[in-house]
């Protein structure tokens, strides 16, 4: 069966990577329990980073069925993935809505999904029009990093077809204040030296 196989062939590169995951922060055993619990149907997936992009999304998945906007309450975006850069994470917070995208995806596709997000768990959330999903949070958070601009722009510009970029760049938060806050008062001097360093 095609899905077996691919979860036994994905579970042996987690095997056999299993002391480096972990030097890394990831939970090899956690990552092989989502895998094995992946059952032979489709699942819709939340996307609030990179996937709120369709181009993006299609790079990593070859069989999405629908991409569609949808609304999640009880969380918030923070730019806080421990990183070279921030990258976007989610974090409780029950006064706030945000526009996010809606994925359906295969059972083949959830194990890229996991492949893809080894930084974060996988748990379930349900959509303000009653629809469930599946998530990605990560508990590994940094309080120092800042978000990448290029990573900045692929979010913003997927947004535009999903909710309100103004919302996003209001609402969504960085170790050093809203997106909007973070963006306006860059120094693109200081950040460009601090990428030069990272590419060395």
């Amino acid at each position: 069966m095609k899905l077996d196989k691919l979860k036994k062939e994905n579970i042996k590169v987690i095997k056999h990577n299993f002391n480096l995951l972990t030097a890394s922060g990831i939970n090899g055993t956690n990552v092989v329990k989502m895998i094995n619990d992946i059952e032979n149907k489709r699942y819709n997936i939340v996307g609030y980073g990179s996937l709120l992009n369709k181009t993006d999304a299609q790079r990593t998945f070859s069989n999405i069925k629908s991409f569609t906007p949808g609304r999640l309450h009880g969380w918030e975006r923070i730019f806080n993935l421990k990183s070279d850069y921030a990258y976007l994470n989610v974090r409780k917070n029950p006064n706030i809505s945000i526009d996010v995208s809606v994925i359906n995806i295969s059972a083949e596709g959830m194990i890229k999904f996991i492949m893809r997000e080894l930084y974060y768990n996988i748990i379930d959330v349900k959509l303000e029009d009653g629809k469930k999903a599946k998530m990605v949070v990560s508990p590994l958070v940094s309080s120092k990093t800042v978000p990448s601009l290029c990573y900045v722009g692929l979010c913003i510009e997927g947004m535009k077809s999903i909710g309100s970029v103004d919302k996003f760049l209001d609402e969504s938060k960085t170790n050093f204040g809203t997106l909007r806050e973070w963006l306006t008062e860059l120094d693109i001097v200081s950040y460009m030296k601090h990428r030069t360093h990272l590419s060395r």
